[in-house]
């Protein structure tokens, strides 16, 4: 790996090769962009952890960036207040914007999302997106998932129902 910008690493006195070793040796951390290859050609993207405006347009920007089908399954972003609409509209705009293939979303604020990315589903509650996701898992060749939401939205019974099983 070439390091082309390690000027804060070693502005601290940090050598390249400690540099190149350390990123070398970084883990992912679960519900943060993990990354689960569910089969050769189907990866899923666990960032279930946390949510916000933010994130949730890098995580499509990240998505929009992987090969294949490009599913993102979103579930609230909580604790935005009198924005609430606004917010989860503009991540569905970003989604639209960035060409990302479906949208599935449970949760009554992501509704938004997924009708403002003009490729959206949404669901009553996560049963029966999960239902649709491994639906479309199946029927795909090349599919990279991306699942997110706020702590409350629980997304992680997602990716966990993903992995039961051999079910992907």
């Amino acid at each position: 790996m070439r390091l082309r910008r390690p000027a804060l690493s070693t502005a601290v006195g940090a050598s390249h090769e400690a540099i190149k070793t350390g990123l070398a040796n970084l883990k992912a951390v679960p519900g943060r962009l993990f990354p689960i290859q569910l089969s050769e050609n189907k990866l899923l993207l666990d960032d279930s952890y946390n949510a916000n405006v933010g994130s949730m347009t890098a995580a499509v920007q990240v998505l929009s960036e992987m090969p294949g089908y490009r599913i993102m399954v979103v579930g609230d972003m909580a604790e935005l207040g009198d924005e609430s609409e606004a917010c989860h509209t503009q991540v569905g705009e970003a989604a639209k914007a960035a060409g990302l293939d479906c949208v599935l979303s449970a949760g009554k604020l992501s509704q938004a999302i997924s009708h403002a990315s003009g490729v959206g589903e949404h669901f009553a509650d996560k049963t029966a997106l999960i239902a649709r996701l491994k639906a479309l898992i199946t029927e795909k060749q090349i599919v990279t998932v991306l699942v997110k939401g706020s702590r409350s939205a629980a997304m992680e019974e997602v990716v966990h129902a993903l992995q039961e099983n051999g079910t992907c």
